[in-house]
């Protein structure tokens, strides 16, 4: 879950942040939303998280659910006429650039899951976990 919402944020800031300028409450709302939220998840879960070492097979089955909604989005957007993010809509860019925007965003993804779980290995011996590493289904070490 933590590199779900920090990639939210990375990819809100870097490309989507352009897009749209909020005023008022809407900014305010954006600011927490996009900014804090991302931030202040990190360092709970650091802070708080669960102390083991993962394994590194986890980082494939966090992969399967943006994996899976990016191709949703992209096998959907044609047929519905709408796309949920200007980076990935296939009538304004092509499907060689939206087909790369996705996999860059994918590329994210895995390389933040890599580091997670390379920080937990490193960070927690076998013998400060309490059991072997998890594959990380379960529970909120994500």
């Amino acid at each position: 879950l933590a590199v779900y919402i920090c990639v939210m944020g990375a990819t809100y800031f870097l490309i989507l942040r352009h897009f749209w300028h909020p005023v008022g409450l809407e900014k305010y709302a954006d600011q927490v939303l996009h900014y804090a939220v991302p931030g202040g998840y990190l360092l709970t879960w650091l802070w708080l998280g669960r102390k083991e070492r993962l394994a590194w097979g986890s980082v494939g089955w966090w992969m399967l659910y943006p994996a899976g909604y990016s191709v949703y989005t992209l096998v959907r957007g044609p047929r519905v006429g709408w796309y949920p993010y200007p980076f990935v809509d296939v009538t304004q860019l092509g499907y060689a650039r939206a087909l790369g925007n996705a996999a860059g965003v994918l590329g994210v993804f895995a390389v933040l899951s890599l580091a997670v779980v390379a920080y937990t290995r490193k960070r927690f011996t076998a013998s400060s976990s309490s059991s072997t590493p998890r594959p990380g289904l379960r529970g909120t070490s994500m």
